[in-house]
């Protein structure tokens, strides 16, 4: 499901919070210009100008924008409040394009309250399929970071696991030796949190030198049973990871959470499981065994990097190829 962050902006408030949204959920962001640009009028009379604007319901031209909304199925739109509705650039985009069965959640910005806002753009916006609303007091003046903060919350409530982890793009790149100190730094981050019976290994493609991989640090955390993998989850949160509890649906005898997934060569996976299970033990394996075997490590990294291309924007399907490669190596154990 691709996602689009479509906003309107004067005086930077919107786009803050736009901008911040958008990065968070990988979405595609849409900034709408007018053709000719507003005046920007400063104290009282810019709530005279804008309410000008509203009153005399203005639909201003917009310039050219290289985003078709057809091809989205998710939408976030924002607007500041002008005379207790939404700005006018916005009344123009609703009469061009025509949205409809779309996922759309709604968000506002203003200087002492929403009105009937976001019910209007529910009206305009007719016959879809509204998600969440919200609205803010003016982020760039007061609690700046704290309303960031929340903006991101409400975007990310609208992603699934799969949209989030599953259906970004495959990219594989040459081994990079600061993943073995990318690790080893976590570790300890991990071990100054949880202080659990915890063992903690660093596995997956990262964990291998000179293995190209996807950018990701993949870390296994062994316990002694879920139960304690379970009470692991809140000192985990303290560090900035989140919990994806919905992976359980796939996976019950595991814990999934993760952090960085914006930021640039700074993403983890974190896996919690019991040291008696099958991933604990197939895992390291598959790890060891391709340290210690260079042709097999090879062979492995040229079928990444074929599947890649082939699984470009299919990451289900890359790691579904890779998986017959990975039971070949398994069955080495007997």
């Amino acid at each position: 499901m691709k996602s689009l962050v479509i906003y309107y902006s004067l005086t930077g408030n919107v786009k803050f919070l736009a901008e911040a949204m958008a990065k968070t959920i990988d979405a595609d962001l849409l900034e709408l210009e007018l053709a000719e640009k507003d005046m920007n009028p400063k104290g009282f009379m810019k709530f005279l100008w804008g309410g000008k604007q509203v009153f005399s319901k203005k639909q201003p031209e917009l310039l050219l924008f290289d985003k078709n909304p057809e091809d989205y199925d998710l939408f976030i739109i924002g607007t500041p409040v002008w005379a207790w509705t939404y700005a006018p650039a916005l009344r123009t985009f609703f009469a061009n394009t025509n949205l409809s069965n779309k996922k759309i959640a709604l968000f506002c910005c203003h200087g002492g309250g929403k009105g009937q806002t976001l019910q209007k753009m529910k009206a305009a916006l007719g016959d879809n399929d509204f998600i969440g609303e919200i609205d803010f007091f003016e982020p760039l003046k007061k609690d700046t970071q704290a309303k960031k903060q929340q903006a991101i919350e409400w975007a990310r409530s609208f992603i699934t696991l799969d949209q989030r982890f599953l259906n970004r793009e495959v990219v594989i790149t040459p081994h990079d030796d600061r993943w073995k100190n990318m690790f080893d730094a976590e570790k300890a981050k991990i071990l100054s949190a949880v202080h659990y019976d915890i063992i903690v290994e660093h596995i997956g493609s990262t964990s291998i030198a000179g293995l190209a991989a996807k950018p990701i640090i993949d870390i296994v955390i062994g316990t002694k049973d879920l139960s304690m993998a379970d009470a692991c989850i809140k000192p985990l949160k303290t560090i900035d990871y989140e919990y994806v509890a919905k992976l359980e649906e796939k996976f019950p005898d595991r814990r999934f959470l993760h952090r960085g997934l914006n930021l640039p060569n700074q993403h983890y996976h974190l896996h919690m499981v019991a040291r008696d299970s099958v991933f604990w033990h197939d895992h390291l394996f598959f790890r060891d065994y391709l340290r210690t075997h260079k042709q097999a490590m090879m062979d492995y990294q040229t079928l990444k990097e074929d599947l890649a291309k082939k699984y470009k924007n299919d990451v289900w399907g890359y790691c579904e190829a890779k998986s017959e490669f990975i039971q070949d190596i398994l069955k080495k154990k007997n």
